[in-house]
């Protein structure tokens, strides 16, 4: 995952319905924002989607709050006839 964020370090990578994100995959994510940012200098830019209130899986416990927090730094929402 680091050779990724190094070789794309200019890019965006979008994560796609991040709810289904496995606590695992979650952790990765974290670790991905907090360690590689401050060790290789590398800031990478996540945008995440969802068709669901994500906030409400964190309260039930099924997605981290730690992640919901660092990927919700500006909230758009779309609203769908």
């Amino acid at each position: 995952c680091a050779d990724l964020l190094r070789t794309g370090q200019s890019g965006t990578l979008y994560l796609r319905e991040v709810e289904e994100a496995t606590p695992s995959v979650q952790t990765i994510f974290i670790e991905l924002l907090q360690v590689h940012t401050t060790d290789t200098g590398v800031a990478p830019r996540l945008i995440s989607g969802t068709s669901i209130r994500l906030f409400d899986r964190v309260v039930s416990g099924a997605f981290s709050a730690e992640l919901f927090y660092r990927l919700n730094i500006l909230h758009i929402n779309v609203l769908s006839d």
